[in-house]
Parts: C-alpha cells; sequence; structure tokens
C-alpha cells in the first residue's frame, strides 16, 4: 500500500495536522481567557437608591401620585435626618 497519507499532507505525516491542532487549540485558550478577563473587569451598575426605585414605580404606574408623593415626603425626612426605616 503506498503512502499516500505522507504525500498528501505535505510530506510531514500526521505531524503537520498535529502542529495545527495545537496551534488551534492554544489560541482557543488564549481567547476565552481574554474574554473572561474582560468580562470580569466591567464595571458593576451602583444599587438603585430608594428614590430612583420609586420614580420607577410612579413612571411605570405602579402607584398613584398620592402615594408617590407620601413616599417620597418620607424619603426625604429619613434623608435629612440620616436614619434609615426598616421593615
Amino acid at each position: 500500500m503506498p503512502n499516500w497519507w505522507y504525500h498528501a499532507c505535505g510530506g510531514t505525516g500526521w505531524f503537520g495536522p498535529a502542529i495545527g491542532l495545537g496551534i488551534v487549540l492554544i489560541a482557543g485558550i488564549v481567547l476565552l481567557a481574554i474574554a473572561l478577563v474582560r468580562r470580569g473587569s466591567k464595571p458593576q451598575a451602583p444599587d438603585p437608591t430608594a428614590m430612583h426605585v420609586l420614580e420607577e414605580r410612579f413612571a411605570r404606574g405602579e402607584i398613584d401620585t398620592e402615594e408617590f408623593e407620601q413616599r417620597r415626603d418620607i424619603l426625604r425626612r429619613a434623608a435629612e435626618n440620616g436614619t434609615r426605616r426598616t421593615r
């Protein structure tokens, strides 16, 4: 049987494809590592404040004007006094 694989791979036998596969695998690992590092370094969005959540609820129509104003006044007074109201 002729050694057709040796000649079809440019005279390198299995060595050429093995090197090529190794390069592809190493490049893939490097790209994956870079993607994971970049993904982990994104700045986190700050937690929304109580006032921001209240404003969003009002904008979505979950609460009416009267409830919004009452809760807004409570939050403003708490901020002025430096206290937090907890449940």
